[in-house]
Protein backbone atom coordinates (compact mmCIF):
# COMPACT_ATOMS: atom_id res chain seq x y z
CA UNK A 1 0.00 0.00 0.00
CA UNK A 2 1.32 3.82 -0.43
CA UNK A 3 0.67 6.24 1.87
CA UNK A 4 -1.23 9.33 0.85
CA UNK A 5 0.35 12.35 -0.22
CA UNK A 6 0.89 15.26 2.30
CA UNK A 7 -1.56 18.11 2.35
CA UNK A 8 0.22 21.49 1.08
CA UNK A 9 0.10 24.02 4.28
CA UNK A 10 -2.95 26.20 4.23
CA UNK A 11 -1.32 29.49 3.35
CA UNK A 12 -3.21 32.60 2.38
CA UNK A 13 -4.53 32.23 -0.80
CA UNK A 14 -3.22 35.42 -2.87
CA UNK A 15 -6.09 38.30 -3.39
CA UNK A 16 -6.63 37.57 -7.40
CA UNK A 17 -7.08 33.82 -6.56
CA UNK A 18 -10.17 33.35 -8.97
CA UNK A 19 -10.32 36.00 -11.83
CA UNK A 20 -13.47 38.42 -11.57
CA UNK A 21 -14.96 40.22 -14.42
CA UNK A 22 -16.50 43.19 -12.23
CA UNK A 23 -16.85 46.48 -13.64
CA UNK A 24 -15.52 47.69 -10.58
CA UNK A 25 -12.01 46.45 -9.48
CA UNK A 26 -11.98 43.98 -6.37
CA UNK A 27 -8.90 45.53 -5.18
CA UNK A 28 -10.33 49.26 -5.22
CA UNK A 29 -14.65 47.69 -3.35
CA UNK A 30 -14.12 44.08 -2.66
CA UNK A 31 -17.32 41.82 -3.40
CA UNK A 32 -19.36 42.23 -0.36
CA UNK A 33 -18.92 45.73 -0.06
CA UNK A 34 -20.27 45.92 -3.83
CA UNK A 35 -23.40 43.40 -2.59
CA UNK A 36 -24.13 46.11 0.16
CA UNK A 37 -24.29 49.42 -1.59
CA UNK A 38 -26.18 47.45 -4.71
CA UNK A 39 -28.81 45.96 -2.22
CA UNK A 40 -28.49 49.64 0.13
CA UNK A 41 -29.83 51.43 -3.26
CA UNK A 42 -32.36 48.99 -3.82
CA UNK A 43 -33.81 49.44 -0.17
CA UNK A 44 -33.58 53.25 -0.79
CA UNK A 45 -35.05 53.10 -4.88
CA UNK A 46 -37.97 50.95 -3.24
CA UNK A 47 -38.26 53.57 0.27
CA UNK A 48 -38.35 56.48 -2.52
CA UNK A 49 -41.14 54.28 -4.50
CA UNK A 50 -43.09 54.10 -1.33
CA UNK A 51 -42.95 58.12 -0.06
CA UNK A 52 -43.63 58.76 -3.97
CA UNK A 53 -46.80 56.76 -3.89
CA UNK A 54 -47.75 58.26 -0.37
CA UNK A 55 -47.82 61.85 -1.74
CA UNK A 56 -49.74 61.01 -5.05
CA UNK A 57 -52.66 59.08 -2.56
CA UNK A 58 -55.32 61.42 -3.41
CA UNK A 59 -54.26 62.35 -6.80
CA UNK A 60 -55.86 61.80 -9.84
CA UNK A 61 -55.87 59.02 -12.47
CA UNK A 62 -53.22 60.27 -15.11
CA UNK A 63 -49.98 60.95 -11.87
CA UNK A 64 -50.76 57.72 -10.92
CA UNK A 65 -50.01 56.00 -14.33
CA UNK A 66 -47.39 58.26 -14.70
CA UNK A 67 -45.99 57.15 -11.31
CA UNK A 68 -46.40 53.42 -12.62
CA UNK A 69 -44.51 54.11 -15.86
CA UNK A 70 -41.74 56.39 -14.32
CA UNK A 71 -40.90 53.96 -11.28
CA UNK A 72 -40.93 50.66 -14.20
CA UNK A 73 -38.39 52.32 -16.27
CA UNK A 74 -36.07 53.40 -12.74
CA UNK A 75 -36.21 49.49 -11.72
CA UNK A 76 -35.50 48.42 -15.34
CA UNK A 77 -32.84 50.89 -15.40
CA UNK A 78 -31.64 49.77 -11.50
CA UNK A 79 -31.83 46.19 -12.77
CA UNK A 80 -29.53 46.68 -16.35
CA UNK A 81 -27.39 48.32 -14.06
CA UNK A 82 -26.51 46.18 -12.00
CA UNK A 83 -26.25 43.32 -14.69
CA UNK A 84 -23.87 46.00 -16.41
CA UNK A 85 -21.39 46.15 -13.04
CA UNK A 86 -21.34 42.77 -12.75
CA UNK A 87 -20.75 41.98 -9.13
CA UNK A 88 -19.42 39.18 -7.95
CA UNK A 89 -22.33 36.32 -6.07
CA UNK A 90 -24.88 39.06 -7.61
CA UNK A 91 -24.51 38.20 -11.69
CA UNK A 92 -27.91 37.06 -12.68
CA UNK A 93 -28.85 35.51 -15.38
CA UNK A 94 -31.34 36.71 -17.56
CA UNK A 95 -34.37 34.28 -16.27
CA UNK A 96 -33.63 36.08 -12.94
CA UNK A 97 -33.54 39.50 -13.68
CA UNK A 98 -36.55 38.85 -16.16
CA UNK A 99 -38.49 37.33 -12.98
CA UNK A 100 -37.44 40.03 -10.69
CA UNK A 101 -38.87 42.83 -13.32
CA UNK A 102 -42.19 40.82 -13.73
CA UNK A 103 -42.13 41.22 -9.22
CA UNK A 104 -40.97 44.89 -9.61
CA UNK A 105 -43.81 45.28 -12.19
CA UNK A 106 -46.79 43.62 -10.24
CA UNK A 107 -45.71 45.95 -7.00
CA UNK A 108 -45.73 48.61 -9.39
CA UNK A 109 -48.75 47.87 -10.90
CA UNK A 110 -50.65 47.33 -7.25
CA UNK A 111 -49.19 50.72 -5.52
CA UNK A 112 -50.08 52.74 -8.67
CA UNK A 113 -53.13 51.85 -10.02
CA UNK A 114 -54.83 48.53 -8.20
CA UNK A 115 -56.44 51.46 -6.64
CA UNK A 116 -58.17 53.12 -9.37
CA UNK A 117 -60.09 49.63 -9.86
CA UNK A 118 -61.30 49.68 -6.39
CA UNK A 119 -62.41 53.07 -6.25
CA UNK A 120 -64.46 52.69 -9.47
CA UNK A 121 -66.07 49.81 -7.86
CA UNK A 122 -67.41 51.63 -5.06
CA UNK A 123 -68.50 54.75 -6.85
CA UNK A 124 -71.09 52.06 -9.04
CA UNK A 125 -71.89 50.34 -5.50
CA UNK A 126 -72.73 54.19 -4.39
CA UNK A 127 -74.82 54.91 -7.71
CA UNK A 128 -76.95 51.98 -7.53
CA UNK A 129 -77.23 52.59 -3.80
CA UNK A 130 -81.27 53.57 -3.46
CA UNK A 131 -80.77 55.19 0.33
CA UNK A 132 -79.74 58.89 0.03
Amino acid sequence: MSTPAPLKSSGSRPRNAFPSNARIPLDYCDGPTQRMYAVSAFVFLQAVKLYYWLGIARSDYAAEFFGFILWLAVDVMFLMALNYLRIPWLELPVIRLIIALFILTVLNFVLFTAREVNGSRENETLKNDPLP
